[in-house]
């Protein structure tokens, strides 16, 4: 398909949502020292400075959610690895997220931004320069309700561009996405021109998602406030700063979302997380658990007809460890000091795992295996909270909403911005406060 030659009948001037997603970005981080380019939304728009991702903080988990308004009991997406009744699955993985659907019929179980979109007339682009498996769970029915989905991080399975028909006009506009293993700087400026440009043009959406892959890695890699990350976050600021100017320059009103997946928090020397923090699991639980690991969290499940006596005897021994921080169990038989899974969010009726521990990061063990200098996972104020900023036409000048919101809140404000009918339940809310009277009055008329 020709983008030049897609036919268009809706006007030029129709407002443009932007939601940019910078992957563990904190929410001190937007300053104008850190981030000038991006602090000015900050000045002239509306700051949520109480907004917090879901439990677990992890990035997989916190997309499906942002782009369905659900937590995950409703999204079937429990973190970045989650348990199937087919085996354990990697989020990353395009591969892996093609097999879960084909046992299960979808990727994300509730409905996308983009079948919302879609059944309006309106269109999806994803732009994603973090993991593929990411950028795909954000737009995961695109082949079925059109839009665009571009992976600038290259994933061999499906290549950059779906549908795939849209993949030469990628390359004939802005040439091939970088080699696999490129520069995380070299991938966001691809994505950037790609998210800007030509084949943006001819894709002519109403939503532009762009989700940048860094911080995070960089942070994992030197800790929370490493010169590394400064130089990242300049980069980040330059390249986002870049997009949001040159899509205003296209003469239609543009509202732009700037927010996180999660945040971070730095870890001791030599901290040691994942599997070993349960190497001394008594062998009769041990035997019977699967461990999905997710940062500093563990989603702990166990077989269908496991004893309650059995999830009451793991959600103590998780709860009796020194690293442990917050435990929830799923049945309503509670012990002390355990919480209700569905309090998490995570009481999934056919996914959701039997205990779910985070980890205090302050209380871990160290050894010379350590190897990540933070980590993200866990309820730590600096880690559970994130950025929410909105500017544009569409939003309040200079506000500050105080109250709590959340990354489901995000979706239904966004929709009802563009006058778009929410489907059905949600577990967010439209941050109303925040939107302009005019279009309050006129999204909902």
């Amino acid at each position: 398909m020709n983008i030049e030659n897609r036919a268009f009948d809706r006007e030029a001037t129709r407002p443009l949502v932007v939601l940019l997603v910078v992957d563990g970005l904190r929410a001190v981080d937007l300053t104008e020292s850190a981030l000038p380019r991006l602090f000015e939304l900050v000045e002239d728009g509306v700051r949520c400075v109480s907004a917090s991702t879901v439990v677990p903080s992890v990035t997989r988990a916190a997309a499906a959610s942002l782009v369905t308004g659900r937590l995950p009991r409703h999204t079937g997406v429990l973190g970045n690895r989650i348990w199937t009744p087919g085996g354990l699955v990697d989020t990353a993985s395009v591969c892996e997220l093609l097999a879960m659907r084909s046992a299960r019929g979808r990727v994300v179980e509730a409905r996308t931004l983009g079948e919302i979109l879609a059944a309006e007339g309106r269109r999806l682009m994803v732009v994603g320069s973090g993991s593929p498996g990411c950028a795909y769970l954000l737009h995961s029915e695109v082949d079925s309700v059109g839009g665009a989905l571009v992976m600038a991080a290259f994933d061999p399975v499906v290549g950059p561009v779906l549908p795939v028909d849209l993949r030469d006009e990628v390359r004939r506009w802005h040439g091939p996405p970088p080699a696999r293993g490129a520069d995380s700087r070299e991938i966001l400026a691809w994505g950037v021109d790609v998210a800007s440009g030509a084949f943006f043009d001819g894709v002519d959406p109403d939503v532009l998602l762009f989700w940048c892959g860094e911080p995070d890695e960089v942070r994992h890699a030197h800790g929370v406030d490493a010169a590394p990350v400064r130089d990242v976050l300049a980069r980040i600021d330059e390249e986002l700063g870049r997009l949001v100017s040159v899509l205003r320059g296209k003469g239609r009103p543009v509202n732009v979302i700037v927010t996180s997946d999660h945040g971070m928090v730095d870890l001791p020397p030599g901290a040691v997380l994942g599997a070993e923090l349960f190497a001394d699991l008594p062998e009769h639980l041990a035997e019977r658990a699967t461990i999905c690991i997710n940062a500093a969290a563990a989603a702990i499940h166990l077989p269908a007809e496991t004893p309650s006596a059995v999830h009451r005897e793991l959600a103590l021994w998780c709860r009796g460890q020194a690293w442990a921080d917050t435990v929830f169990m799923s049945e309503p038989d509670l012990v002390p000091g355990v919480l209700p899974m569905k309090q998490a969010g995570c009481d999934h009726p056919h996914l959701g795992p039997a205990v779910l521990v985070t980890a205090d990061p302050r209380a871990l063990p160290v050894s010379t295996s350590g190897q990540r200098a933070a980590t993200h996972g866990t309820l730590l104020h600096e880690d559970i909270r994130i950025p929410l900023v909105m500017q544009g036409p569409a939003f309040a000048r200079s506000l500050v909403v105080d109250r709590p919101v959340t990354v489901t809140d995000i979706l239904p404000t966004l929709l009802h911005v563009l006058g778009v009918p929410a489907p059905g339940r949600l577990d967010g809310i439209p941050i109303t406060e925040a939107i302009t009277g005019h279009l309050t009055e006129s999204a909902t008329s």
